[in-house]
């Protein structure tokens, strides 16, 4: 090493060392000061914990409601009941196969009616020679809707459509399992995002985990379909908690250190998924299975009574001696000496807070009010969302991205049963694919612009899953590899999506506009179930036709956002219609994606 390279490190390392050794001066200075430890990791776990938790329900009709073969069951006997055997059955042509019906069947006490009246009444009605109707079927007996059904149990054993016959006239209400989770979702965002903001973070936890216990309960032991939609519904409110979790970890990290605990937390949903398959491999009793992923929330039990309020939030609320009682028990714990004057630095943070409050009142929502306010808040900020033509363009492209990336992203997720034979396998693949999406595009952002990348995600989903409509229904690995594909760049787009947006709109409306983009993927994944379920059963390429669709429109919205690498996160509006506004810009926009 030369004296001039040794000059450079020890000058290096002579500035690193004066930095740390400078007072704090903001609450971020502070978590820096106390860097990673015990503490920190007991705050990581909140967030560990509820995404252990979540793919086993946001994920659930996979395994507990899925598409099963069935078929009506022998007819009964009018008088005594008993199964009449195999000439009773009514067989109808399906691609050129003859199989047994779905959803009619020979109506049984016409039948015998008919049978006694061509028998001149000598034979009793219970010992009919069933063989008889073979040839009246050759005319035409009359039938009727099933009224019991068999399944094909070679996967499952017990399901929601199993229990509660959930086919044929029926057959509408079996997405609703799954969508009044994503119903409750779209609700929890906002509501639990206000709890935590008004009564803390721990708080919020601390409950939800309580309504998550007598959910998850009352869905095992649901004695009617309307009481297990209830509770799906509340399970899908408790699903925001992961957010909660989330800004609580951010919150408690070093900042040198939060993007990479935040992208490993992230991991957890994509590991818990992978778990899930296997559990579901194991067993295939849909409450046996919900009652064993129930489980993992138990370990909430070992971390809430330790778990502290997170100190930012207590210190911009103007709780600043708990604030200072948390950082000097973390501090405790990391072997850290906190500086002198912290109760004037959390003080600070309140005046701060209070200030930037007190500014933003007349224009962000407050959401402690009444419904009608609350949704009358909500419209105003929609509409703040519009008022320019850029932002208006980049708040409506925007909002078609997240509401596209939604639905495929939840669609490809469900769909085990429409591109592969083994469901287990599937969802496996597809966490795997989670993780791998979750993390490529971290590299390649240094070197190729937002814009192009996004579009590029869509657009190759779009095209792995068209490509599934033209591949013959045998080439079941083929089917797998392109599905997973479009699984991988689709959860690739929607990583992408959150930082495009963070950086795209101003400060101004930056909260507003990711609340509702994020509302917009909330509502589209609603609709997911219904492609998965309802379409697939009768038209085999609807999930590859829709979700490629969907991909593809989401690539050509893309197009009309800004490029934002390489340049500042505006503050205004006015900045945001000056940068992005001119024709400089747009020429700008097509050097970063030539580049």
């Amino acid at each position: 090493m030369s004296n001039k390279e040794s000059d450079e490190k020890a000058g290096e390392e002579k500035n690193t060392k004066e930095k740390s050794s400078e007072p704090p001066e903001d609450f971020d200075d502070i978590i820096n000061l106390l860097g990673l430890g015990r503490w920190t990791l007991l705050m990581v776990s909140a967030y560990a914990c509820w995404g252990m938790i979540l793919p086993y329900f946001s994920l659930g009709s996979v395994f507990l409601n899925p598409n099963l073969e069935y078929w009506c069951a022998d007819a009964v006997h009018p008088v005594t009941g008993q199964p009449m055997g195999n000439s009773t059955i009514l067989w109808t042509e399906v691609d050129g196969k003859q199989s047994r019906s779905r959803c009619r069947e020979y109506n049984m006490t016409a039948v015998l009616s008919y049978l006694e009246l061509k028998a001149s009444n000598t034979t009793p009605l219970h010992d009919t020679n069933y063989q008889g109707l073979l040839t009246w079927n050759s005319t035409g007996a009359p039938t009727q809707q099933c009224t019991r059904w068999e399944y094909d149990t070679s996967i499952f054993t017990s399901t929601v459509t199993m229990e509660w016959d959930l086919v044929c006239e029926a057959v509408s209400l079996s997405p609703f399992f799954q969508s009044f989770y994503y119903f409750g979702t779209t609700f929890g965002e906002p509501l639990l995002g206000c709890l935590s903001d008004k009564f803390g973070r721990r708080w919020t936890l601390r409950r939800v985990w309580s309504l998550f216990m007598v959910a998850a309960v009352g869905s095992v032991l649901s004695t009617n379909y309307s009481l297990l939609l209830l509770m799906r519904f509340l399970l899908g409110i408790c699903h925001s908690a992961g957010s909660v979790a989330y800004v609580m970890v951010m919150e408690s990290c070093p900042s040198r250190f939060r993007s990479c605990i935040g992208l490993s937390v992230t991991n957890v949903f994509a590991v818990a998924g992978i778990v899930f398959g296997g559990l579901a491999y194991l067993i295939r009793d849909w409450r046996m299975l919900q009652a064993v992923c129930i489980l993992p929330a138990l370990l909430h039990l070992c971390y809430l009574p330790l778990m502290d309020e997170s100190p930012r939030w207590l210190a911009q609320n103007g709780e600043t001696a708990k604030a200072g009682r948390v950082l000097e028990r973390a501090a405790a714990w990391h072997n850290k000496q906190l500086p002198q004057h912290l109760q004037q630095l959390l003080q600070q943070q309140h005046k701060s807070h209070a200030a930037e409050s007190d500014s933003s009142s007349s224009e962000g929502s407050d959401c402690y009010g009444s419904v009608k306010e609350s949704i009358k808040l909500w419209l105003k900020d929609l509409v703040s969302l519009v008022k320019t033509p850029v932002l208006r363009r980049i708040s409506l492209s925007m909002f078609g991205c997240f509401a596209l990336v939604g639905l495929s992203y939840w669609g490809l997720s469900l769909a085990g049963g429409s591109f592969s034979s083994d469901p287990f396998l599937y969802m496996v693949l597809s966490s795997i694919m989670e993780i791998i999406g979750y993390t490529w595009i971290i590299p390649v952002l240094a070197f190729v612009g937002r814009r192009v990348l996004l579009v590029a995600n869509f657009a190759i989903s779009a095209v792995a899953l068209f490509l599934i409509l033209v591949i013959p229904d045998g080439n079941q690995w083929t089917i797998l590899i392109l599905a997973m594909v479009g699984k991988l760049f689709i959860t690739a787009a929607y990583n992408l999506l959150y930082l495009f947006a963070v950086e795209l709109f101003p400060t101004c409306v930056r909260n507003r506009g990711l609340n509702v983009s994020s509302m917009m993927a909330r509502l589209a994944s609603i609709a997911s179930p219904f492609v998965v379920t309802l379409l697939a059963s009768n038209y085999k390429w609807a999930p590859s036709m829709v979700f490629g669709s969907a991909a593809a429109v989401g690539a050509l919205l893309a197009l009309l956002l800004p490029e934002s690498r390489h340049r500042p996160m505006l503050d205004t509006v006015e900045q945001l219609e000056h940068v992005y506004g001119s024709q400089r810009s747009r020429h700008t926009d097509a050097q970063h994606d030539a580049a």
